[in-house]
């Protein structure tokens, strides 16, 4: 019996530490973010973004060129949520654009918008 309790209180002491270990192991990290908008993000806002959004042309007086770090994007954090709500919609990059992210790519931005603005709360 007292063998019974001490595996019950064991297997409950694991299952806190694991569900602890798999709820912070998602949580993105600044320096995460930064080498996911290295890696991803700056490029995305290069091949996508800038030739409308950047400092020589600014439709929608929007201009993206001025982020650079994942730092510049909490710090305008109104602005990314229109972006975010542009890409995701898909209105962003307009479809008579002559270049399109795949599927992928574009998920991925939308995917680390979402991890930037969880880091932020």
């Amino acid at each position: 019996m007292i063998l019974a309790a001490k595996m019950n209180h064991l297997a409950c002491t694991l299952l806190v530490l694991c569900t602890a270990a798999a709820a912070t192991a998602g949580a993105p990290t600044e320096a995460t973010l930064q080498h996911q908008f290295a890696e991803h993000v700056g490029p995305f806002l290069k091949s996508y973004c800038l030739n409308c959004h950047g400092k020589e042309l600014s439709e929608a007086k929007l201009d993206l060129s001025v982020y650079t770090s994942s730092q510049s994007v909490a710090n305008a954090h109104r602005t990314w949520e229109i972006v975010l709500e542009r890409i995701d919609a898909g209105e962003m990059p307009p479809q008579d654009s002559s270049r399109q992210p795949t599927p992928s790519e574009r998920q991925a931005f939308i995917n680390w918008i979402h991890a930037a603005r969880e880091f932020e709360i």
